[in-house]
């Protein structure tokens, strides 16, 4: 839904060569709340699960996201739902969305999947959604989301620098705008944490 308003938000980490740097959690989750410029920001990390108990054990690529990825997007499953906000917490957080080729592939097209456990790395996961056919993001490869849940230790840190941020601009907010405000944003951040948040830039981009 209006793709036009999307953009990624990157660490700006221009002075070691990283002018696209991916954003620690603490920077993100300080962005997503400090912020004016958007309707909403998520965070996504590539993972890989071991899918067994459906046929052949195989190797399956996918993303934890933040729980209102979708709803950020605009776009909604083709059955079920998107996550909840409280299953987007550590140990609320074991239930999956499939990608549709996934579904098709691995669990014949069966709309009963929906409430189902699957197994992911011999741990159980609730299949709450299943997206439309032709749904990519942010990669090809990617066949289920999981919530991404920080935990507290994870959700302090500002050196660990691993995540995706896209974010959708308010309606009337230019790029430049959004741009200004998130520098304004990193600076004061990194004056706040100057031990642990040497990164005083943000870098917002058209996602493209």
């Amino acid at each position: 839904k209006n793709p036009e308003r999307l953009v990624m938000v990157w660490e700006d980490n221009w002075k070691q060569g990283f002018p696209r740097d991916t954003p620690a959690a603490a920077n993100y989750i300080d962005w997503r709340d400090q912020n004016h410029v958007f309707e909403g920001m998520a965070a996504m990390t590539e993972i890989s699960f071991n899918l067994t108990g459906t046929g052949e054990p195989e190797r399956i690529d996918g993303q934890r996201v933040s729980a209102s990825l979708f709803q950020l997007l605009g776009v909604e499953p083709q059955l079920g739902r998107a996550f909840l906000t409280e299953e987007d917490r550590p140990g609320k957080n074991h239930v999956v969305i499939l990608s549709h080729g996934l579904w098709q592939l691995r669990f014949g097209s069966d709309p009963g999947v929906i409430g189902s456990a699957i197994n992911l790395d011999g741990q159980s996961f609730t299949v709450v959604g299943v997206m439309p056919r032709g749904f990519q993001f942010p990669s090809r490869t990617d066949q289920l989301w999981v919530p991404i849940a920080f935990t507290a230790k994870k959700a302090g840190q500002r050196g660990s620098h691993y995540l995706e941020v896209i974010a959708r601009m308010k309606p009337g907010i230019s790029l430049q705008q959004a741009q200004a405000e998130m520098t304004t944003i990193a600076t004061r951040l990194q004056r706040q944490y100057p031990q642990t948040n040497k990164i005083g830039r943000a870098s917002c981009r058209e996602r493209g």
